[in-house]
């Protein structure tokens, strides 16, 4: 996160550990996209999203790591 993020585009750091314990500040009213750095993590917090009845969640096929190849190679890549 400290890197690069999509903090411009209105992303909210939420590790991957924390999920279960701040739920309640996850919006449930609009869509979702999950990200990580290559998509694997934000998966799995999708079906635990939508396990918990959120009802739309998407995962950023590629992570943040896609999105700075093939959309915006002006964020830093890690």
């Amino acid at each position: 996160w400290e890197i690069g993020n999509l903090s411009g585009l209105g992303a909210v750091l939420i590790p991957f550990a924390d999920i279960p314990k701040r739920l309640s500040e996850i919006p449930h009213d609009r869509s979702l996209v999950v990200y990580c750095h290559v998509g694997v993590r934000s998966a799995l917090v999708c079906e635990t999203l939508l396990d918990q009845g959120f009802p739309e969640v998407f995962n950023l096929a590629g992570g943040y790591l896609a999105w700075v190849t093939d959309i915006d190679s002006n964020l830093p890549r890690y």
